[in-house]
């Protein structure tokens, strides 16, 4: 059974609820996105959980800086974000954990690895964003996100620099910030007050 093309009233009274979610299920490919019509649904009618992760590192004289990435497209495009997305979804052992999103995301944006120094159980700080901001919500167009956030390290490679080939699409560049070099006033979604408290947690270098 596939779908109709038509955007128009279809009687599906008849159609059992099992082979609807059979239909919509055959629309997804392979990289686990929806197609418009289907994620436009979904978003309307629940918030979709993500993952969100600074990476940090402390220079020789133990100032902490982050790593932050200059997006390439959606409404944040220009301006500086976290490494972070959606988690997936799946049948049995294709389901993906935390950790393992985490890990996709900055494996995905910068070609890296990383480890969560507190464990997936305990990020630093919950966000959410959605088509309207407010003080509660950073501004997201396309999706209500729940997020958890975390701080990470690169693994083998905290020297990391940005370059030819790192980020795909999504990713314009990436640089090393400390408290006083950030671009405040310049991130895009509620990405700011995440950079504010990962600041504010790494000089206490209080992060267990």
């Amino acid at each position: 059974m596939s779908l109709p093309q038509a955007s128009i009233p279809i009687d599906l009274s008849h159609v059992s609820d099992e082979d609807l979610v059979l239909a919509v299920l055959g629309r997804i490919p392979k990289n686990g996105f929806f197609p418009p019509a289907i994620w436009d649904l979904i978003t309307r009618i629940m918030p979709i959980p993500c993952v969100d992760g600074i990476a940090y590192r402390f220079r020789l004289d133990g100032k902490p800086e982050v790593l932050a990435i200059l997006r390439n497209t959606s409404e944040a495009a220009g301006l500086w974000c976290v490494v972070g997305g959606r988690v997936k979804g799946g049948q049995s052992l294709e389901k993906e954990t935390i950790k393992g999103a985490l890990e996709r995301h900055f494996k995905r944006d910068l070609g890296v690895d990383i480890v969560l120094d507190r464990g997936w159980r305990r990020p630093f700080l919950v966000g959410q964003v959605a088509s309207l901001a407010t003080d509660e919500f950073g501004l997201e167009l396309a999706k209500h996100a729940i997020a958890l956030r975390f701080l990470v390290r690169l693994v083998g490679t905290e020297n990391f620099v940005f370059g030819e080939g790192d980020g795909g699409r999504e990713v314009r560049a990436a640089n090393w910030f400390t408290k006083e070099t950030f671009p405040w006033g310049q991130c895009g979604y509620d990405h700011e007050l995440f950079f504010v408290e990962a600041f504010r947690l790494l000089n206490r270098q209080d992060l267990w």
